[in-house]
């Protein structure tokens, strides 16, 4: 008899560690995003912010007893980096995960997504087309179709613009096709014109020589950038070598710390419909940028705010069990309202998000809030 009670204390003792042993393994949580290249300005700050999200839920005691661990991949801003990012997420046991953060990689690496077999929230992809449906994808922004409608308004009725040239890059064609619609639609009601379109791929040439020749000829009011902030900027100093100022306007895309840092007086002035401001007393806007610049040591943009939106209400839903698409879909409308990093936001039926639009515009060298 004292045999066989010390064998089941041994027993029990065992399954206790084993359980606590399980419940204190890590809950993987996955980022996919450009880490490198051009685009790396959104997928760094996207990941930092994923990244402080999760250490500020470790710091309070994980989730659910349990501590949760960032895998980061590279995407490389490329279809093919993004099939494998999400392929090596699912082979390490990730079921929840932050990214893409462009609208070409969403829609490039699809088929992989739906094969993922768990969450997938995104920062930053605006495209359209992902909208409306109910399966597997959350996103924390809005799509092209709000910001390219409220940008045409502003350049037309506010900045009384008749004609522009835009530009975009077709490394990321569906965020770029689906935001010029949206604002040619708009603004050719408004009684303004698309003079003409110009696209490069990234990488493909550093002079800008066909857009510069474009703009000669038509002497548009305005020059619509839907590109990254890197070619932003350098196309903006050379529009400043070549011609008279024109009026700079253009998406989220390539309103980031990189376009100021690199354009610097090349886009004063430049005009952005956007869904974040810098400059706020919005408590947790300040919480944020004070948290983000204590562990980086410089200022977050809005990939970064957007990346700790996502990874929050991802975490949030884990934490009540919603880790299902159908379940985090009811968490989502249970919870109604969310207060993230620049305001108010909620989803719809389709987990799709519903927040304000704003117009900033670059004054000495920083963003600030026009409407």
């Amino acid at each position: 008899m004292r045999y066989t009670r010390a064998v089941v204390a041994i027993l029990v003792f065992f399954m206790g560690a084993l359980a606590s042993c399980q419940g204190s393994d890590p809950l993987l949580i996955g980022y996919v995003g450009p880490l490198t290249g051009k685009y790396s300005d959104l997928g760094v700050q996207g990941r930092n912010g994923v990244r402080l999200a999760i250490e500020h839920v470790n710091e309070a005691g994980g989730l659910r007893g349990r501590p949760v661990r960032l895998l980061a991949v590279n995407d490389f801003s490329t279809s093919n980096g993004t099939l494998e990012a999400f392929r090596s997420l699912a082979s390490q046991g990730v079921r929840a995960a932050v990214g893409p953060m462009t609208s070409g990689q969403a829609v490039a690496a699809w088929p992989v997504m739906q094969d993922f077999d768990g969450l997938i929230i995104s920062p930053t992809v605006a495209t359209p087309s992902l909208s409306g449906r109910r399966d597997f994808f959350f996103r924390v922004i809005s799509t092209n179709v709000d910001w390219g409608e409220a940008l045409a308004d502003y350049a037309a009725n506010v900045l009384r613009l008749r004609s522009i040239v835009s530009v975009g890059d077709k490394n990321n064609a569906e965020y770029v096709k689906t935001f010029i619609e949206a604002f040619e639609r708009r603004f050719t009601q408004l009684g303004g014109k698309i003079a003409a379109q110009i696209f490069f791929r990234t990488g493909d040439r550093d002079d800008w020589k066909p857009l510069l020749d474009t703009l000669d000829t038509y002497s548009p009011d305005g020059l619509l950038l839907v590109t990254s902030a890197r070619d932003a900027a350098d196309i903006a100093r050379k529009v400043a070598v070549r011609r008279s100022p024109i009026q700079l306007l253009g998406p989220t895309w390539p309103a980031s710390r990189d376009l100021l840092f690199f354009g610097g007086p090349a886009v004063e002035n430049a005009v952005f419909a956007t869904g974040f401001v810098d400059h706020s007393d919005y408590p947790p806007l300040v919480k944020f940028q004070r948290d983000y610049q204590a562990r980086y040591g410089y200022n977050p943009s809005f990939a970064a705010a957007y990346g700790y939106e996502a990874a929050t209400i991802l975490l949030r839903g884990l934490e009540v069990g919603a880790d299902s698409p159908d379940s985090f879909r009811d968490f989502l409308s249970r919870t109604g309202e969310f207060e993230g990093v620049y305001g108010k936001l909620r989803f719809d039926e389709y987990g799709d998000v519903v927040r304000s639009t704003r117009i900033i515009r670059v004054e000495n060298g920083e963003f600030v809030n026009q409407q």
